[in-house]
C-alpha cells in the first residue's frame, strides 16, 4: 500500500479518536476535496482563480492545467470560499462561507485570515482604491486594505428595511450601487455619513424596476444594466428598457470584455449589441452557470454549480468540459482499502453522490447520473477475501463490483 493511501486511512481513523489522541501536526496532512461546484472566479494573468465548494483552485488557461489548490490544510480558514477578487498587487481576497476574509499575499506566498465578518454571509465583494466593499446579510461594509480592518458598515440604505441582505454591488465613479430584495440603493461616496439613511436614494418597482430582487448590476455605455430574479433591464436617464428575448430567469452575473457586455442567466450566456440594443445568445450549457469569464480571444470560461469548468470556442457554439481529478463529492460515509492500493469511499445516504475510487493517483467516480452506479445513496464499502469490493446502499440493496461492472443483490 502506498504512503498516501496509508496516510489517508490513518487520518480517517484519527477523526474518530478523542482530540488528545490525534497528535499529528496539521502540516502532515492534506485535505482531499471535490471542487466541482465553482462559486466564483477571478483572473490573475493567465490564471483563473476559482472559489469552489472544496477550497481554492488555480487553473492555467494557457496550458489548461491545475497549477495549485488550497484547502484548510494549506492555510484557508474554511474549505468553502464564496467570492474572490484580485487587487492591484495581484493579491487574492476570498470571502468564505464562515464570513472570514482570507488573503493570499503574493510576496510572502502566505495566507492571512481576517475575522471581521465572521458568522455573517458574504454575497459579493468589489474593490475601490484602498477599500474592499463587502456585501453582507446585514448591509454593505468597507474593509480598508492598508489597515487590514473593517471601517464601517452601512445598514440603513434609505427606505429599505434595516439590516437586509445585499446581493450585488457596483461602484461607478464615486457612486456606490447595491442590490437587495427590496430594490436598488445608491449613494455618493463623498458624503460624510453613509450610515444615515437619508444619504441613500432608492429605486424599486414603484419607479419601473421589473422586480425588487436585484442580483447583479453593471455599468456599460452610459447605462446601468440591472439583473433581477426574473430578467434584465437597462436604465438610462430615468428610462427603462426591457428585453423580451432574454429568459425569465435569475441573473447570475454581468461581464465586460473587448468593449462587449455579457450576461449569464441560468444555463445561458448572452452578448449585448449596443447598436441594435439587443442580446444574442453565445453559449448554452446543460448545467446551471455560477460564474464566467471572457478572455481577450473571446473564449468563454464557465463555472457551473455542480459540474466544474467549461471552455467555449470564440463563437461560443462548442463547449468542452475541463475535468478535475478528485472525488465525486465532499461527503465520506465509509472507507475501505483493497490489496492492490484501491481506496473505495461511500458518499452517504442523504447527500450521496455514488461511490468514489482512488488508486493513489487518479479518482474514478461512479454515480446514477453517469449511469455507472445504480444508487447514489451508498452507505458502506468492504472488500472480501477475493479482493472484490461490496457496496451497501440505503434502500437499494448490496452491490458487488466485478470486472468493471456492478451486480445487485436485493429482495426484488
Amino acid at each position: 500500500m502506498n504512503c498516501f493511501l496509508r496516510c489517508f486511512l490513518i487520518f480517517s481513523a484519527l477523526l474518530l479518536l478523542p482530540a488528545n489522541s490525534a497528535t499529528a501536526g496539521i502540516d502532515d496532512w492534506q485535505s482531499v476535496t471535490n471542487k466541482s461546484a465553482i462559486e466564483n472566479m477571478a483572473v490573475d494573468g493567465d490564471y483563473l482563480i476559482c472559489a469552489t465548494n472544496g477550497g481554492v483552485l488555480v487553473f492555467d488557461r494557457i496550458n489548461e492545467s491545475i497549477v495549485a489548490t488550497f484547502t484548510n490544510t494549506e492555510g484557508l480558514s474554511d474549505n468553502h470560499p464564496l467570492r474572490v477578487v484580485v487587487d492591484n498587487n495581484h493579491n487574492w481576497w476570498f470571502g468564505m462561507s464562515n464570513g472570514d476574509l482570507n488573503f493570499f499575499d503574493q510576496q510572502t506566498r502566505e495566507w492571512r485570515i481576517f475575522s471581521d465578518f465572521s458568522r455573517l454571509t458574504i454575497h459579493d465583494m468589489v474593490l475601490n482604491g484602498d477599500s474592499l466593499f463587502v456585501a453582507l446579510d446585514i448591509g454593505i461594509s468597507v474593509f480598508l486594505l492598508s489597515k487590514n480592518e473593517a471601517k464601517e458598515t452601512y445598514k440603513n440604505l434609505g427606505t429599505i428595511p434595516v439590516e437586509v441582505d445585499v446581493f450585488a454591488s457596483l461602484i461607478n465613479r464615486h457612486i456606490i450601487w447595491v442590490g437587495t430584495d427590496y430594490g436598488l440603493a445608491f449613494a455618493d461616496l463623498n458624503q460624510v455619513n453613509l450610515k444615515a439613511p437619508q444619504s441613500w436614494e432608492n429605486i424599486s418597482t414603484d419607479q419601473g424596476l421589473i422586480s425588487n430582487r436585484v442580483r447583479a448590476i453593471q455599468y456599460f455605455h452610459d447605462s446601468f444594466f440591472i439583473g433581477t430574479d426574473i430578467g434584465v433591464q437597462r436604465y438610462q436617464n430615468g428610462q427603462w428598457t426591457n428585453y423580451s428575448n432574454l429568459p425569465v430567469s435569475q441573473t447570475v452575473q454581468f461581464f465586460t470584455q473587448n468593449s462587449d457586455l455579457y450576461v449569464a442567466m441560468y444555463k445561458y450566456i448572452y452578448m449585448f449589441d449596443p447598436n441594435s440594443d439587443a442580446w444574442t445568445r453565445k453559449a448554452t450549457l446543460s448545467e446551471i452557470i455560477s460564474s464566467f469569464y471572457v478572455d481577450s480571444n473571446n473564449i468563454i470560461w464557465i463555472g457551473t454549480e455542480k459540474a466544474g469548468l467549461f471552455k467555449s470556442d470564440p463563437s461560443g457554439q462548442e463547449l468542452r468540459e475541463i475535468v478535475f481529478n478528485g472525488p465525486g463529492g465532499n461527503h465520506f460515509e465509509n472507507l475501505a482499502f483493497g490489496a492492490i492500493d484501491q481506496l473505495w469511499c461511500a458518499s452517504g445516504p442523504e447527500l450521496g453522490k455514488g461511490v468514489y475510487q482512488f488508486d493513489g493517483i487518479q479518482w474514478t467516480n461512479y454515480s446514477a447520473a453517469q449511469q455507472d452506479f445504480p444508487s447514489n445513496k451508498s452507505t458502506s464499502v468492504v472488500f472480501d477475501q477475493q479482493n472484490q469490493v461490496w457496496i451497501g446502499t440505503w434502500g437499494g440493496g448490496v452491490y458487488r463490483f466485478f470486472n468493471g461492472k456492478f451486480y445487485v443483490f436485493n429482495a426484488v
